[in-house]
C-alpha cells in the first residue's frame, strides 16, 4: 500500500505542476489546430485519427463551464493528466518486476531525466493519448505473459490498442511489438497458450474498434489522410546524410547523450541475443520485453530521416522504452557498475537543466536573451518557438481598437492552418473563422461561411467582406479572386524587451462593394 500511495502522490504532483504551467501560456499553433478539430468531432481528420479532437471536445464539454471555453487550462488538462498516467503506468510496471519502495522512489527521479517527454508533455498533442495507449498495452500484456491476467488486463489491451490507433496511424508499429511479445512469450510457452489466445482476441478487438472510424473517414475523403501519411508526407525524399546527421544531433540534444549512447549499446546487445529467444521455448526477460517494444518503431523512425524529412517528436515512442530500460538497469546493476552510475548522474544533471531551461523559456525569453548574447544583435523571434504562444490573445482587442466594434462581426480568414487556428482560438468562436484556400483532406474541418464561391485548393472568388490575418512566421497575404485587399493595421507583441510576434490584418472586399467601417 505504501508503494501505491507513493505512485499516486508523485503522479498527482506531476499532473498539477504540468497543468498549472500549461494553463499560464497561450496555445502553440498545432494545439490551436487540434482545438479547431474538437469544435466538430468527427470520424477522422486531415492528418490524424480522431482521438485528439474527441479528447479535447470531451474535456471542454465537462470542464468548460468551470474553467472557461477556449481556455488553455481546459485544452491542456488532458495532456497533463495523460502524462501523469503514463508515469503511473511506468512505476506500476517497475513494481511488478520487483522494485522495492526505495528502488521505486529512486527510479521515479531517474525517469524524470527524460527531457524529450517532460520538457514538452504539457502540450496537448496526439502523442499523449498515443503514449497512454502504449503504456496500457505494455503493462497489461506483461501481466498476461507472467500468467497472472484478469479480465481488466484483457480490457486494458483492448482499450490501449484502440486509443493508440485512434491517436496516430504510427501506432501500428507497436501493435506489431504487442503481437511479437505475445507470440514469443505466450504462444511459444505451452502453459501460456490459452492466455495467448485471449490476449490476442482482446488485441484484435481493439484493432477492430479503431478501424471502424478510421475506415469510415478515409472512405469519405477518398483515402486522403492515409495517403498523406504513407506517401505524400515522404514524397520527393532523397538520400541525405546531412539530414540524417542533423536528426541524430538534435536527438542527442533533446534526449540526452547518455540515453542515446545507452540505446545504441543495448540495441546492439539485444539484437545479438534475440536469435536465441526465437529458437527456444521460454519466456521473455524484462530487458528483452522492452527491446521488442522499441524495435519496430526504431527501425522506422531512426532510419526514416535518411530518405525524407522528419519531425523531432516522432521518435519519442522509441526513447520511452529505452529510458525505461535505462532506469531498470541503473536500479538493478548500478550499485556494481560505476560507469553506469556515472552515466546516470550525467543524464540527470543534463536533463534537469534542459527541462528547466525549456519550462522557464516558456515564461521568460531566455532563448532570445541567449541568442542576443551569442550573436550580439536583435534575435529573430521565429527562431524561438515559445514565441508562438504569445500575441494571439491580443488579436480581438486590436481589431476592435483599430477597426471598431462592427469589425468583430466580420468573418476572419487565414491561409495557413496555424494562423487560422490561432485566430479562431483568440476570437473564442471557431464558427466565424475559416481557412482559405484548403484541399480535400481538410475541407470538412472548417465551417463554410458562404464568403467565397468555393474553398480551394485554388484561391476562390470573394463574395463578401472579410478580415484576413497573417503573422511573422507565415507572412503571405490574401490572394482572393475578384477582390480588393488592403492592409488595415499591424501590431506586435513583446516579451520583456524582445519581439515575440508581429501581425498584419487586411480588409478584403469583393470588387465594386462598399466598405462599412
Amino acid at each position: 500500500m505504501r508503494i501505491h500511495r507513493f505512485i499516486a502522490v508523485v503522479c498527482t504532483i506531476l499532473f498539477v505542476f504540468l497543468w498549472i504551467h500549461g494553463s499560464l501560456l497561450g496555445l502553440t499553433d498545432d494545439e490551436a489546430y487540434y482545438w479547431i478539430l474538437s469544435r466538430t468531432p468527427s470520424w477522422g481528420y486531415a492528418y490524424h485519427p480522431p482521438a485528439v479532437g474527441w479528447v479535447i471536445a470531451f474535456f471542454e464539454k465537462t470542464l468548460g463551464p468551470i474553467l472557461g471555453y477556449a481556455s488553455s487550462a481546459v485544452v491542456r488538462f488532458p495532456s497533463s493528466l495523460f502524462t501523469a498516467l503514463v508515469v503511473c503506468g511506468v512505476l506500476i510496471w517497475y513494481e511488478k518486476i520487483g522494485f522495492t519502495s526505495r528502488q521505486l522512489k529512486k527510479s521515479f527521479f531517474i525517469f524524470l531525466a527524460f527531457p524529450a517527454l517532460f520538457g514538452s508533455s504539457w502540450m496537448m498533442v496526439p502523442d499523449l493519448p498515443l503514449f497512454l495507449g502504449w503504456i496500457l498495452l505494455f503493462v497489461c500484456i506483461w501481466e498476461c505473459l507472467k500468467g497472472k491476467p484478469s479480465n481488466r488486463h484483457y480490457c486494458g489491451i483492448t482499450l490501449g490498442t484502440a486509443l493508440a490507433l485512434l491517436s496516430k496511424f504510427s501506432a501500428i508499429l507497436f501493435i506489431a511489438s504487442a503481437v511479437m511479445t505475445l507470440w514469443i512469450g505466450g504462444y511459444r510457452v505451452p502453459e501460456r497458450r490459452k492466455i495467448f489466445f485471449k490476449a490476442s482476441a482482446a488485441l484484435f478487438f481493439g484493432l477492430f474498434l479503431a478501424l471502424i472510424p478510421i475506415l469510415i473517414w478515409n472512405i469519405k475523403t477518398n483515402w486522403e489522410p492515409l495517403r498523406y501519411q504513407i506517401h505524400d508526407r515522404h514524397s520527393g525524399g532523397h538520400l541525405s546524410l546531412l539530414r540524417f546527421s542533423r536528426f541524430w544531433l538534435i536527438e542527442i540534444l533533446i534526449a540526452g547523450p547518455a540515453l542515446i549512447y545507452f540505446g545504441f549499446k543495448q540495441g546492439y546487445l539485444n539484437a545479438k541475443k534475440m536469435f536465441s529467444v526465437f529458437c527456444k521455448e521460454r519466456g521473455l526477460s524484462s530487458g528483452q520485453y522492452l527491446f521488442i517494444w522499441a524495435f519496430p518503431s526504431a527501425l522506422v523512425f531512426c532510419l526514416q530521416p535518411l530518405i525524407s524529412d522528419f519531425k523531432l517528436h516522432w521518435v519519442f515512442i522509441v526513447w520511452l522504452p529505452v529510458m525505461m530500460e535505462f532506469v531498470r538497469q541503473v536500479i538493478v546493476k548500478g550499485p556494481i557498475q560505476p560507469r553506469l552510475k556515472m552515466a546516470t548522474y550525467f543524464q540527470q544533471a543534463y536533463s534537469y537543466f534542459l527541462i528547466a531551461f525549456v519550462l522557464v523559456s516558456c515564461h521568460v525569453p531566455l532563448m532570445s536573451w541567449t541568442m542576443q548574447r551569442v550573436l550580439n544583435k536583435e534575435p529573430d523571434p521565429r527562431w524561438d518557438v515559445t514565441n508562438d504562444m504569445y500575441g494571439w490573445s491580443e488579436l480581438r482587442n486590436q481589431v476592435q481598437e483599430h477597426l471598431g466594434v462592427a469589425a468583430l462581426a466580420f468573418p476572419l480568414v487565414g491561409s495557413r492552418y496555424q494562423t487560422a487556428s490561432q485566430a479562431a482560438f483568440s476570437w473564442g468562436n471557431a464558427s466565424r473563422v475559416e481557412l482559405l484556400p484548403r484541399g480535400t483532406k481538410d475541407r470538412f474541418e472548417w465551417p463554410e461561411l458562404g464568403i467565397t464561391d468555393g474553398v480551394g485548393p485554388e484561391w476562390p472568388r470573394l463574395l463578401s467582406p472579410v478580415l484576413f490575418v497573417a503573422d511573422n512566421r507565415y507572412t503571405a497575404g490574401p490572394e482572393f479572386k475578384s477582390a480588393h485587399c488592403e492592409k488595415s493595421f499591424e501590431y506586435s507583441s513583446k516579451r520583456r524587451s524582445f519581439l515575440a510576434k508581429s501581425f498584419t490584418v487586411w480588409r478584403c472586399d469583393p470588387e465594386a462593394s462598399q466598405k462599412f467601417f
